[in-house]
């Protein structure tokens, strides 16, 4: 009797550990507060957090950055870190962007869930202007002259 309980036992333990180990992931993954970290001429550091993976089963399998030069999208731009992070900060080094640009971006994670209306978050839209380039020739000499407790003018020469 003892040997048929342990092993009736044993069997349903087996059965539940499979039934936990082969569900698949079925959740939303949580992905938001874009971040900037640095901005060069055509160059950012951007990020975001990735709060839940999506629970259950999921691992997540890109999380990123996309970007446009368009308010509201189209992103056709992603950067996608190295490797996809479960949960926390990430950031990814963007390069080729156009300088002195205003770029709208948003950060994104997906996980493995089959059901694509379900496995990808982004964050809110921010944005950022680029540098823009240093000119090649500055103005060599520069004057100021009040013209009244309000008013000031600014005369330079045109650079050369």
């Amino acid at each position: 009797m003892k040997v048929i309980l342990r092993l009736v036992f044993g069997l349903t333990l087996l059965q539940v550990s499979f039934a936990s180990w082969s569900q698949s992931c079925n959740g939303t993954p949580d992905v938001n507060t874009a971040s900037i970290a640095s901005v060069g001429t055509t160059t950012a550091t951007l990020g975001a957090t990735v709060s839940d993976d999506g629970g259950g089963n999921c691992d997540m399998i890109e999380t990123g950055i996309e970007w446009s030069t368009t308010f509201g999208g189209p992103y056709n731009n992603r950067v996608s870190t190295s490797t996809p992070v479960a949960t926390g900060v990430f950031t990814v080094d963007v390069t080729g962007l156009p300088s002195g640009t205003q770029i709208f971006f948003r950060g994104y994670g997906q996980n493995e869930n089959t059901n694509a209306a379900q496995h990808t978050d982004v964050t809110g839209e921010s944005s950022f202007y680029t540098l823009a380039p240093e000119p090649p020739a500055h103005a060599a000499s520069l004057s100021a002259t009040t013209l009244n407790n309000d008013e000031i003018r600014l005369d330079f020469p045109a650079a050369s």
